[in-house]
């Protein structure tokens, strides 16, 4: 039987009750929010814990805040047989009066004393191991709350979720010393048990680039996705920005600083949290959100095919709608308290942001380019309309047909929609050849009463030849051989 005795420092005459290791507590509120015991714990232990260490602050009750930290940290590291004894002066009553955890007492082997100098101590020389499940029920009336520090679930969301995430992949971040002194995490921790898994090997593409904006990302979150990166996957790029935000004088500065930092690293993936800037927490118009403004810069005005998780510790449906219409590809429910209470909802979390991020990889192979491209022929459209090239009623109906295109082009999923994607891409073809082409008689001409050329692909040389004597098929040009002919006779 180990006994260990946690008293106040001006406490020492009360080390003579019992024998057993002391360890001093000073009077500091630091040194009891920052307590942890320095000891590795063994089965078979008696911990005797003065109730208010502080004599200045006797109704703190300092001594039940060390008591459940002990008590966590045995539940966690599956040592049940301890017990924990607290003593003072105080009766019962008053400790439920005024004390916001004093139902810890009645928890499966924490029991109090209370002192006078008569007393004699029976303690038994063996401990029952404690019902693990009993105590977690009793720990769950307790109502731990977050600390005061904290402004807003966003940041307790944050900060559970990237434990709770490393500590199931087996990652170090630079938290874990802040949740470590926490007692609202070590309770959680606690009623939430976790097993991480045997490897994260492969988590992420091997070839690829993802930004991650979140304004918590030196909290952790970098920590984590880089951890996910093997030094063996050296074409993927992964990049982070958050850093700082709040810094900054106000949104637009944010939203300058992404959309710069989208342009110079140009991502195929971007995992963007919705509220990067405090405001953002008081607003009720998911449109003015920073990350809403920076969803629709990237789809608006950079990339559309750039895929875009939305990464959020938000899963209220009414934000949903505005977002949609914009167009986001992704989205992942960061891993609240109330999220834990589902002992697979970690497990299946990871596994989503895995799936969406190998899919989104995916689709931005070829949406990217193809948004490029896009946008290219819709610039060269309105410059040649500008310039007189081209009339502006056939360049507005070639537009119309682009949009639907790639609207089907990205929204497709099989085969034939694919199909119906390159079909509309067909059909503007059609209606540009039979704009600039016709025929006169027996001969087919071209804009500007010019005969139309024949020019035919030449496999060994790679290029386009123009065929000196027209010989079509049926004396009819197929619609390829058309805007070849276009192409080189009237844009040269």
């Amino acid at each position: 039987m180990k006994l260990i005795k946690i008293l106040g420092k001006e406490s020492y005459f009360l080390d003579n009750i019992v024998n057993g290791e002391s360890i001093e507590i000073t009077k500091s509120a630091e040194s009891i929010e920052f307590f942890t015991l320095q000891k590795s714990l063994e089965n078979q232990t008696r911990y005797i814990v003065e109730l208010s260490p502080d004599e200045n602050n006797p109704l703190n009750y300092d001594g039940i805040t060390i008591a459940l930290k002990i008590y966590f940290k045995h539940l966690q590291e599956k040592l049940y047989e301890f017990e924990i004894l607290l003593f003072g002066f105080d009766t019962k009553e008053s400790i439920f009066l005024n004390n916001d955890y004093s139902f810890f007492l009645k928890c499966p082997n924490v029991h109090y004393k209370t002192l006078n100098f008569t007393n004699h101590w029976h303690l038994e020389n063996h401990i029952i191991p404690i019902p693990k499940e009993e105590a977690k029920i009793a720990l769950k009336k307790l109502g731990i709350k977050p600390p005061s520090s904290y402004k807003t679930q966003h940041s307790i969301t944050n900060e559970w979720a990237i434990f709770r995430w490393s500590s199931y992949l087996g990652i170090k971040t630079s938290l874990e010393k802040e949740i470590t002194n926490s007692l609202y995490f070590q309770y959680l921790i606690t009623i939430h048990e976790i097993e991480p898994i045997a490897s994260k090997q492969n988590f992420l593409p091997a070839k690829g680039k993802i930004l991650v904006i979140d304004d918590e990302i030196d909290k952790g979150w970098e920590d984590f996705f880089k951890s996910l990166k093997f030094p063996s996957d050296k074409d993927l790029k992964l990049e982070t920005i958050g850093k700082g935000f709040k810094s900054l004088e106000n949104q637009e500065q944010v939203i300058d600083l992404i959309e710069e930092k989208i342009r110079i690293f140009n991502p195929d993936i971007i995992i963007l949290d919705l509220r990067l800037l405090d405001a953002d927490f008081e607003e009720k118009d998911t449109k003015k959100i920073t990350g809403f403004k920076v969803l629709e810069k990237i789809k608006n005005e950079i990339n559309r095919g750039i895929q875009v998780i939305l990464f959020t510790a938000s899963n209220k449906v009414w934000n949903y709608q505005s977002l949609l219409e914009v167009g986001f590809d992704g989205w992942v429910v960061k891993e609240s308290p109330e999220l834990s209470t589902d002992p697979f909802y970690t497990k299946n979390a990871i596994k989503d942001l895995k799936l969406q991020i190998e899919m989104c990889l995916s689709r931005s192979n070829y949406l990217s380019p193809a948004w490029l491209i896009h946008n290219k022929i819709k610039e060269n459209l309105e410059v040649a309309s500008k310039e007189k090239r081209i009339d502006k009623k056939i360049s507005n109906e070639i537009k119309s047909f682009l949009k639907p295109s790639y609207k089907m082009y990205e929204s497709a999923s099989s085969k034939e929609d694919f199909a119906f994607s390159y079909l509309a891409l067909f059909k503007t073809l059609e209606y540009i050849a039979n704009e600039y082409t016709f025929k006169d008689s027996d001969s087919w001409q071209i804009t500007g009463l010019k005969p139309l050329n024949q020019y035919l692909w030449n496999n060994t040389t790679y290029s386009y030849e123009k065929i000196m004597t027209p010989n079509f098929k049926n004396n009819t040009p197929s619609l390829f051989e058309k805007i070849a002919s276009i192409c080189f006779q009237l844009l040269g």
